[in-house]
């Protein structure tokens, strides 16, 4: 199957949800926007204010670093969920939003695509290679169209900066118009509920980083196995409570489940 290109069009072709709307016809309001960081802010320095005029000084100096911490915070969130810019003429350029239909993975206009690329393995034993400039090499002399930081659980667990390393190799899929898929690897955990608590709150800050960004792919649950772990039992109820997760943020964001037996 060959890979056919498409201009870009725009938003997601998905089932459009009542919060994309919103977000497309308000983007100033958007939960995180500039507008909604504007009218949190008026309405602490607002409270600040009539703290300190009812003598409260405590209470408005308290309102008042509240108001700052708020502006912060939502600045530093607006931020970091920018919309992705994508290389004219890369893969993310052509095709767009992914999206599946009859079970075939289809670009936003609709039609068949194959995306072809490597994983980096785990990011703690392979991190040396997994580089803005190994990502650009692929892109342009491997004509790679998808890359894949594999975030092992049990290296991520001893080591939580490696989240900071995928983040490095998502950026750079942006920066070359690659696809990325972020990978919740669960090889030696076996079962993936056992990793569950972590996966929560793992994609629920991954989701609301990269909820505007078109390349963004998420993989819940690499290779579980193990004699007991079964998709009714295992695979499924730990994808019923992580995918809403996702969903929440990112509502057409493409979401792989792996399998039992190393994701045969």
């Amino acid at each position: 199957m060959q890979e056919a290109p498409v201009a870009r069009r725009g938003p997601l072709r998905f089932p459009v949800t009542m919060r994309a709307m919103d977000a497309q016809r308000i983007p100033q309001l958007g939960p995180r926007g500039e507008g909604w960081v504007a009218i949190q802010v008026v309405l602490f320095l607002l409270i600040a204010v009539a703290g300190m005029a009812a003598g409260s000084a405590w209470g408005g100096a308290a309102a008042l670093v509240t108001a700052v911490a708020g502006l912060l915070l939502a600045c530093t969130l607006s931020a970091s969920a920018k919309p992705g810019v994508y290389p004219e003429g890369s893969p993310v350029a052509r095709h767009g939003a992914l999206q599946v239909r009859e079970r075939q993975l289809c670009d936003q206009a609709g039609k068949p695509v194959l995306l072809r690329g490597m994983s980096t393995h785990d990011l703690k034993l392979f991190g040396r290679f997994a580089t803005r400039e190994g990502v650009r090499f692929l892109a342009k002399e491997w004509h790679v169209t998808v890359m894949r930081p594999a975030l092992y659980v049990t290296s991520f667990r001893e080591d939580p900066s490696l989240e900071q390393k995928l983040d490095l190799i998502v950026e750079a899929c942006e920066e070359n118009g690659l696809y990325c898929i972020i990978d919740w690897h669960v090889l030696f955990e076996h079962d993936p509920l056992t990793t569950q608590a972590d996966a929560i709150a793992f994609f629920k800050r991954k989701a609301a980083q990269y909820r505007d960004k078109t390349h963004v792919i998420y993989e819940i649950c690499n290779e579980p196995n193990g004699a007991g772990v079964t998709w009714a039992g295992s695979v499924k109820p730990f994808a019923e409570a992580v995918i809403p997760v996702i969903r929440q943020e990112a509502p057409g964001a493409i979401v792989i489940v792996g399998t039992p037996t190393w994701s045969q």
